[in-house]
């Protein structure tokens, strides 16, 4: 291999140039690597959605018409049921009360005469069965939920009603207050509704005894209930 031979001062000149910029770059990369590297940082956050609770009749309970009349003097006893559907994303679930537009709920429409809200045996406390007392007239009601959990201890039964260790059962625990504008609670259920509610049936019944005293005079009576669901 022949020497390289340079053979002008311009030559020369260029050939130092070349070299000077090589040794220059080579160490360029040595003492600065981290240029050659794309600098970065980072910028963490978050994003946060508030979703309210709500709470809604999906099914509002339809008004109820009593199956059959009942003779002023012979006596008898009528039923009727609604059901309602309560929708809620609440984690909490919701609680209902029912109340009623006057302090004796049902009322005649045209006579002036009432039928007495039901007095249980005990007071507060549901009879399991519903008796009217000889010579009297009482209107009543009770609770069932579908999803038997959401039950209060008012409506349920072991042998007794509201002991703390029944179970609902549709015609049991059988209730009036004595002041009917008082909420009275008849569900409570502790977490979410499913998509399609939880579902309640609730039971009116109305009996009159024979030659009852005060007498009940010949008319249509009416309750006017209000249910009332509140998220827990």
């Amino acid at each position: 291999m022949k020497p390289l031979i340079v053979k002008n001062s311009a030559q020369k000149a260029f050939v130092a140039a070349v070299l000077i910029s090589a040794l220059l770059f080579a160490t360029f990369l040595t003492l600065e690597p981290t240029v050659m590297t794309a600098a970065s940082a980072t910028n963490d956050f978050t994003i946060r959605q508030q979703i309210t609770g709500e709470i809604s009749f999906i099914n509002p309970a339809d008004n109820v018409v009593m199956a059959g009349s009942i003779g002023g003097l012979l006596g008898g006893t009528s039923q009727g049921t609604t059901t309602v559907a309560v929708l809620t994303n609440n984690i909490d679930g919701y609680n209902m009360t029912i109340h009623f537009a006057s302090t004796t709920a049902m009322l005649g429409e045209t006579q002036g005469g009432s039928i007495a809200n039901y007095a249980p045996a005990v007071a507060g406390n549901p009879d399991v069965n519903f008796i009217v007392p000889t010579g009297t007239a009482g209107f009543a009601y009770t609770a069932y939920p579908t999803d038997t959990a959401d039950a209060v201890q008012r409506f349920e039964v072991n042998t007794t009603c509201n002991n703390g260790a029944g179970t609902p059962t549709l015609g049991s625990c059988w209730y009036g207050a004595a002041n009917a504008t008082t909420p009275v609670t008849i569900v409570n259920r502790l977490n979410a509704t499913p998509a399609t509610g939880a579902t309640t049936t609730i039971a009116f019944r109305v009996g009159v005894d024979a030659n009852p005293s005060p007498a009940v005079p010949e008319d249509y009576y009416t309750a006017t209930a209000t249910l009332t669901a509140t998220e827990n």
